[in-house]
């Protein structure tokens, strides 16, 4: 895993079109745009959540251990905010 840095809620929903793609899990920002078509449950779930907080969706989905070095693979921050405070609904953000 390599350095991480600090983003707001809104830097994270200024990455939810084009090419560069973030989703943020449990206050954990990732960078998903080279794993978006990879997605073993469709590009179109992640695409949905660009920009957003996933944390619930990922939670409700089936997701083996396998799940976890992508996951460290593909983490490049964390929101502050939303790792002291819980994670919030703040889906309409953008």
């Amino acid at each position: 895993m390599s350095q991480v840095s600090d983003f707001s809620i809104a830097e994270v929903a200024n990455h939810g079109k084009g090419k560069n793609i973030w989703i943020c899990i449990q206050g954990n920002v990732y960078d998903i745009s080279k794993f978006i078509e990879e997605h073993p449950g469709g590009e179109e779930i992640l695409r949905s959540f660009a920009g957003k907080d996933a944390t619930e969706a990922f939670q409700d989905a089936a997701h083996s251990e396998e799940v976890k070095p992508i996951m460290e693979r593909l983490l490049i921050g964390t929101v502050p905010l939303l790792v002291s405070q819980g994670t919030p609904q703040w889906q309409n953000a953008s």
